[in-house]
């Protein structure tokens, strides 16, 4: 566990697991709508994974500033969104994190996280918007067709 990171910080590559979104200003409204709940019904049915909003595509830490009041609508916000992923998401699957950003121009810069884990079930996680996804390496798949879940429940 990190307890802090550098503006512009490297943490390398998106990968199966993890998942970057720079997430700034009214873009975050709609990352906490439509992709959170994505992503993290792709992480459930692949095999867990982290979604950083604050940090751009090539790995590159920027924040989110974000004061006390606002960490509380974000956390109100993903729990709302995750509350409608199907099959219930349960509270001990996944967890919210904000982790200060060190910078010298800004304060009260944020990268959130929200990781789930592993889950052994035979269903598949429907996102809120209705379709499945499945974590590639560094990027989802879906929504799905009938016959990409039909090969997917024969491997």
């Amino acid at each position: 566990n990190v307890d802090y990171l550098k503006k512009n910080q490297q943490l390398g590559n998106e990968t199966r697991k993890l998942e970057f979104k720079r997430g700034g200003g009214s873009y975050l409204k709609n990352i906490l709508k439509t992709d959170v709940g994505t992503y993290m019904s792709a992480f459930l049915n692949s095999s867990g994974g982290t979604l950083l909003i604050g940090v751009d595509d090539e790995g590159f830490v920027q924040g989110i500033s974000l004061d006390h009041k606002a960490e509380d609508k974000v956390r109100r916000d993903i729990d709302g969104v995750m509350r409608r992923i199907e099959p219930a998401v349960l509270p001990n699957i996944y967890s919210v994190s904000f982790i200060p950003v060190q910078d010298k121009i800004q304060c009260n810069l944020k990268v959130i996280k929200i990781t789930v884990g592993a889950v052994k079930t035979k269903m598949l996680y429907e996102s809120p918007g209705g379709g499945v996804f499945i974590r590639r390496d560094g990027s989802i798949q879906g929504p799905l067709k009938t016959k990409d879940l039909q090969e997917l429940c024969h491997m």
